[in-house]
């Protein structure tokens, strides 16, 4: 798999896939760090119910905030290895909307299923990373 970086002309001519792909991953990011800043608001104003509860989810937000914004950077940068990542990430969050689907409403849970299902369709449409020559198929 190759990490090297790609030359600028390529960096314009990415595919729509990956851009949307990268577009998903952002969004997702985005929504995950106002959801750790509403935990940490929670954590500092004490109107938690259960102080842990809400740090562990502060943390685990957070940290998903991150591999979520490396993962857009890496489609924005013509990588390929956020395909298996962003594939993973958007079947996961299918159980989970389906839960805000029956908890919140489709209201919540529609926008969320389309930016999974294009981000799933989008990475799985997107060129996979180059497997070595030696490799069985």
């Amino acid at each position: 798999m190759s990490t090297a970086p790609r030359p600028d002309d390529a960096r314009t001519a990415l595919p729509p896939a990956a851009l949307v792909a990268g577009a998903v991953c952002a969004v997702y990011s985005l929504a995950l760090l106002v959801a750790a800043g509403l935990y940490l608001r929670e954590l500092v104003t004490g109107t938690t119910d259960v102080a842990s509860a809400a740090a562990l989810s502060l943390v685990v937000t957070a940290i998903f905030t991150v591999l979520l914004a490396a993962m857009a950077r890496g489609w924005f940068t013509g990588r390929r290895w956020p395909r298996t990542a962003t594939v993973v990430w958007c079947l996961l969050t299918l159980p989970a909307i389906w839960t805000l689907n029956t908890s919140n409403g489709l209201l919540v849970a529609a926008p969320l299923a389309v930016l999974s299902i294009a981000g799933l369709l989008a990475a799985m449409s997107s060129p996979a990373a180059d497997l070595p020559e030696d490799t069985v198929h």
